[in-house]
């Protein structure tokens, strides 16, 4: 489970926007097209966004990111290689993504302002391990349409292609119902 715990904002701001809605987002796994290039996924509401449309302004809080393995197995082994996947933790089916190259650096884009700012650039295959929360901690203006963007990669290079694992994410906004 996630540790919403290091995700704090103070009382005050709070105050100010004392609703809060959180938007789960998520995104399967996949093969890449381009061997040599991880696959970048844009991950999709699974959770309504529709109660911040006609907000004047919103409170991006924080978003939290884990991801996880979707195989019917929790080891896999490929009958034509002797190296079976052991740089990972599972538990249950959620990763601790904390191997290296790991490719998870997200884009998060909430009215078309980047909150992840500098992540995504530098030696992209360095990622940060997961789960992971991001504090954001910023009023945005609003419009009448709720525009999220949020993509990222998750994956091991694995003979001659990528391992792409699915990657959730949580969204807390607050507002204050104007």
């Amino acid at each position: 489970m996630m540790n919403r715990n290091i995700c704090l904002t103070d009382n005050k701001t709070r105050q100010i926007y004392p609703f809060d809605e959180t938007i789960i987002l998520f995104t399967e796994g996949g093969e890449s097209i381009d061997s040599n290039i991880p696959l970048i996924r844009k991950l999709m509401p699974v959770t309504s966004v529709d109660v911040l449309s006609n907000r004047n302004e919103i409170f991006v809080q924080n978003i939290e990111f884990a991801g996880y393995d979707t195989s019917l197995s929790l080891l896999e082994k490929d009958e034509n290689e002797d190296k079976e996947y052991a740089n990972e933790i599972i538990y249950g089916n959620m990763l601790s993504a904390s191997w290296q190259p790991n490719y998870f650096r997200p884009i998060v884009n909430v009215m078309g302002r980047n909150l992840a700012s500098n992540i995504y650039s530098g030696d992209l295959s360095i990622g940060l391990p997961l789960p992971f929360c991001l504090n954001i901690n910023k009023v945005i203006t609003a419009t009448t349409l709720i525009d999220i963007d949020i993509r990222a990669s998750l994956c091991q290079k694995y003979k001659v292609t990528f391992r792409n694992y699915p990657v959730l994410a949580i969204l807390s906004i607050w507002h204050n119902n104007k």
